[in-house]
């Protein structure tokens, strides 16, 4: 904790050595004026929410900042933490410290704040100040004077009493946090669950999604036994999760909105009969849930990252509203977003709702489940309460709000002086196009086609240099050949890349495939096909064994395939005794490499379906966007339905085949194995 608070501005002594004493003497001090009492060597990954929180703006106080800028401090803090941290504000504005406070909750910026900026379409449109800070006033001003409802209105009938429940949840734990839950919630109906963080209420839904496994307990989902193995088996089964952190468990935000809608259901996309992803279902789908959920954007090729948080966060719902959910969980669904924002998701959960869908809301907000105008469950500590009974607790009018052991809100404390907050809302009407520096684009795209531009600049200054002999079309044949078995191996490696994981062994797989297909010509005899089939399945197995210990061991990537590397090298001596194998007659074996097709080198053929496939394997098939996924956000990835274990294995396993393949043309040209 003490490096987190002394980052950026370290206290150095004559020899330019860190002074660890003055720095802790100092941090000390401001701990004292936050009051928060934890030990400074304490990592700071064992710290809470609200301790970290405590912690960033300790670092902004040991660099004696004068002003300290807050974004969405309380969106993953309880009630309780929510007072904690604004008596610190207060306690900074009552020291002279200027405190910029942006928020999406209104009744705290009103308990807090002195002056108050609104903006709206990245434009000032309201600046109040003292009596005039009050949430009409703030609402008018993010929206634009639309009218936005206080509450919910009510839709559709209510669940008749002796229906089946649509998910019932009976003795469900899951230590330390979940002991018992009892828990039903029909078709149509929306139920909240509220609590405080860390009671328990997120383990509850991961559950019932199938992201964690209970230690005990029964679920059924419309009367079927419900005990998911796995995110896959709980989707399968009708149940889909808006899970609480939408940016790092959700959203995958370098890629585009189609990207994110489609993956869970992508491979309904598929079309022909190579079974390839089509682009245009894909297109239109997506433009159908932009259009449903309300997701301002220009296009659904824009990057989510460009979105507003409301936006992002219908993004996230509008993903499972593709398919036909039976059970829909939402945990947090409006922390972040704006008033408006959060109008337009109450409206699809009540759509959702109206449609036959049962709803479980979870939220840390006590008044939020009540706009919704659902039955009530509140949950406190390890331990859900339930209805004394025994039975989970029902009302006979489900749009009646009944709370439950639910914690006191924060009480408004004394205005803060000398305190500014901006609040930071959602478009009302479109999103705004950001104006970008020409050195910005510059750089966007450099790091984009850098490589491009580099080759192509090369290959400018190569021509200028060799006009006679550069440009002729023998010498980008001979440059194509004599490169084209390295560019099959590394459109091998892409794939482990894209994943997030590498391989060292590749050059090494490639070497003893060759090795391995002359060899068994040569000295035993065998005909061409089974020894190349042999030598690619080289390649194969010693990618499934680096998928497997990758994923299932959680060896680390390097260390997993440097030692199969230096394995592969120990056997390939063992076969070969340290002599090459040289390969006499079999001339259809040196034509892999040496013969052509159309006039076109072998070589170069096989690359040009390398790379082609490659393509087609990344853009056009569910596998490979799969593989893009769990490269973007594996936890993302799997609370989307994608079995990233598997997908990291097949990345081993292609880029294997890859090498093997590479390995082998080499030999063929050659004419051995070494």
């Amino acid at each position: 904790m003490l490096q987190n608070m002394a980052l950026g501005q370290w206290d150095r002594g004559p020899a330019r050595l860190l002074t660890w004493r003055a720095l802790r003497t100092r941090a000390k001090e401001v701990l004292g004026t936050l009051g928060l009492e934890v030990p400074l060597d304490t990592p700071a990954e064992h710290l809470s929410i609200a301790d970290a929180w405590l912690v960033s703006i300790g670092r902004a106080l040991v660099h004696r900042a004068r002003l300290v800028a807050m974004d969405e401090p309380s969106a993953s803090l309880s009630a309780q933490e929510c007072r904690r941290l604004f008596g610190v504000v207060r306690r900074l504005a009552a020291g002279g410290v200027s405190v910029l406070y942006v928020s999406h909750r209104l009744d705290e910026v009103v308990d807090l704040c002195q002056t108050v900026t609104v903006f709206r379409d990245g434009r000032v449109v309201e600046r109040l100040e003292g009596a005039a800070i009050t949430r009409p006033a703030l609402v008018r001003g993010i929206v634009g004077g639309e009218h936005v409802p206080a509450a919910a209105e009510a839709s559709g009938r209510a669940p008749a009493a002796d229906v089946e429940p649509a998910l019932r949840v009976r003795g469900l734990q899951r230590a330390p946090l979940v002991r018992g839950v009892d828990l039903d919630v029909l078709p149509g109906e929306v139920v909240g669950l509220t609590g405080l963080v860390g009671s328990g209420r997120t383990e509850v839904a991961r559950m019932v999604f199938g992201a964690d496994q209970p230690d005990a307990g029964a679920m059924w989902i419309d009367g079927r036994r419900h005990a998911p193995r796995d995110v896959v088996a709980g989707i399968r089964a009708g149940v889909a999760l808006v899970p609480e952190e939408r940016r790092s468990q959700a959203l995958f935000l370098q890629r585009s909105i189609d990207f994110n809608v489609n993956l869970p259901t992508m491979a309904s996309t598929r079309t022909g009969p190579l079974r390839l992803l089509s682009p245009r279902r894909r297109r239109d789908r997506a433009e159908g849930m932009v259009r449903q959920a309300r997701i301002k954007t220009r296009s659904t090729q824009e990057p989510v990252q460009h979105l507003s948080g409301g936006n992002q966060q219908k993004v996230v719902m509008a993903k499972w509203l593709v398919g036909s959910c039976r059970v829909l969980l939402l945990d947090e669904p409006s922390r972040g977003v704006d008033v408006s924002a959060r109008t337009e998701i109450y409206r699809v959960i009540r759509e959702q709702a109206a449609a036959g869908t049962a709803v479980l809301v979870i939220s840390s907000e006590y008044d939020e489940p009540g706009r919704l105008r659902p039955r009530r469950r509140a949950a406190r500590g390890p331990r859900h309460r339930r209805h004394p009974g025994g039975g989970a607790h029902r009302v006979r009018r489900p749009h009646r709000v009944v709370r439950r052991a639910a914690a006191r809100r924060p009480h408004p404390g004394e205005r803060m002086t000398q305190t500014t907050t901006s609040t930071a809302a959602g478009a009302a009407v479109a999103e705004p196009v950001s104006a970008r520096s020409p050195g910005k684009v510059a750089l966007a795209v450099a790091g984009k086609y850098g490589t491009i531009i580099g080759l192509a600049v090369m290959i400018v200054a190569l021509s200028i240099a060799a006009p006679g002999t550069f440009l002729s079309v023998s010498n980008f044949t001979n440059v194509l050949t004599q490169n084209s078995l390295i560019a099959i191996v590394a459109c091998g490696l892409t794939l482990p890349l894209v994943v997030g994981e590498f391989d060292l062994s590749i050059g090494y797989q490639a070497a003893f495939a060759g090795v391995l297909c002359v060899g068994l010509m040569s000295d035993q005899g065998q005909p061409l096909w089974l020894a190349v089939v042999v030598g690619l399945l080289v390649g194969v197995v010693a990618g499934l064994v680096n998928g497997l210990l990758v994923t299932v061991l959680d060896v680390n990537a390097l260390i997993a395939t440097l030692g199969i590397g230096t394995v592969i090298v120990g056997v390939n001596y063992a076969y070969t005794g340290g002599i090459p194998k040289t390969l006499v007659g079999h001339p259809h074996f040196l034509d892999l490499a040496l013969g052509k097709v159309a006039g076109i080198p072998n070589p170069i053929v096989f690359m040009a379906l390398a790379v082609g496939l490659l393509w087609l394997l990344l853009n056009r098939t569910v596998l490979g966007q799969q593989m893009q996924a769990v490269g973007g956000n594996a936890e993302a990835a799997r609370l989307s339905g994608v079995r990233v274990q598997r997908v990291r294995v097949w990345a081993f396993v292609i880029a294997g085949l890859m090498a093997a393949v590479g390995g082998v043309l080499l030999s063929s040209r050659v004419g051995s194995g070494r």
